[in-house]
């Protein structure tokens, strides 16, 4: 009996300690959850007053505080906030205003390793003030930057004469000015050159040789701050104008007109008519350095002009008109 007592006692000791061990992991279990399921997600939103997380955190150790913090406008919807690393910081919280001293709502998070959070979704010429704490810490000081304008729209580049490109513009509201950007090759990879500036919606590239083909961007600025650059525009610098002209009368009905070759072309179109500053009308096409004009009046004068173009046949990119030369019939 007496074993049966001390073997009863053994198991009933056995069973309240089993008990009290589940007890324990209950309680450390809800601990844990407790601990692991602050908030951690970027995306979720909160709100904090003047700098104080509502009571929240406001006794985080300075140590904790985030420095270094810079913005700095990325686009005309977006700017870039990043801070130097806080020692054995468990992430960071990134809060946003539109004033300094307004409530500052969450907007997102980053992971311990990632120093930069791109704010996004904003409106452009815009000034926005930010806020960084780690998840264990204080809000830091403020910043602000402004997003930049957005780019103008309605670009077009065309060539006027044999050594120039017209690039042109819309207008953009509370721009006072406007940056003209160059490069030889249209890739988002290579690199357009600032070739100068202007305040009104439109500038002229100078000097260029003919034939040849530019790309162009341009951005609008306000003051010092400036705006995306527009997608890219390209034309061809036109050939240059036939010269020598000449037009003589070659029979009671026609006349021969006659010019110097131009380096790049590969044909030629002929324009006719009555008067030197009248419309012209094409005649044709033609592939050599001359072109006879056919059933006209006798004794009568007639006015051409001459252009050349890349392709054969009529086809390509035409050049710049010749000046008037008149011939008449015999």
């Amino acid at each position: 009996m007496a074993e049966k007592a001390v073997s009863f006692q053994i198991k009933k000791l056995a069973a309240i300690r089993a008990i009290a061990m589940m007890f324990m992991c209950v309680a450390l279990f809800f601990t844990a959850c407790s601990f692991f399921g602050e908030d951690e997600d970027p995306d979720d939103n909160g709100s904090v007053d003047g700098g104080n997380n509502n009571g929240n955190n406001n006794g985080g150790s300075q140590s904790n505080k985030v420095s270094g913090l810079t913005a700095v406008g990325s686009s005309s919807s977006s700017i870039t906030v990043s801070w130097k690393p806080v020692a054995n910081a468990p992430g960071y919280e990134i809060y946003i205003s539109e004033t300094s001293s307004d409530p500052y709502t969450r907007i997102g998070g980053t992971w311990s390793n990632i120093l930069s959070y791109e704010s996004r979704g904003l409106a452009d010429a815009t000034t926005y003030y930010y806020k960084v704490k780690t998840d264990n810490g204080s809000l830091s000081e403020p910043v602000s930057a402004t997003t930049l304008l957005k780019a103008p729209s309605g670009v077009k580049a065309e060539s006027l004469t044999s050594s120039s490109i017209t690039i042109t513009w819309n207008n953009f509201a509370n721009a006072t000015g406007y940056r003209i950007y160059k490069s030889e090759r249209s890739s988002s990879y290579d690199t357009y050159t600032e070739i100068g500036t202007s305040t009104t919606n439109t500038y002229t590239d100078t000097g260029l040789p003919f034939n040849t083909t530019y790309f162009y961007k341009v951005s609008a600025r306000n003051d010092a701050l400036e705006g995306d650059q527009s997608s890219y525009v390209n034309t061809t610098v036109l050939l240059h104008a036939p010269v020598n002209v000449t037009a003589v009368g070659s029979s009671s009905s026609s006349i021969i007109i006659s010019w110097d070759a131009v380096m790049g072309a590969n044909s030629y179109n002929v324009y006719i008519s009555e008067s030197s500053s009248g419309l012209y009308t094409k005649l044709g096409n033609t592939n050599s350095l001359s072109y006879t004009s056919s059933k006209l009046a006798t004794a009568t004068t007639y006015y051409y002009k001459v252009e050349a173009l890349t392709g054969s046949y009529g086809s390509g990119t035409g050049g710049q008109l010749s000046e008037p030369v008149p011939g008449t019939t015999n």
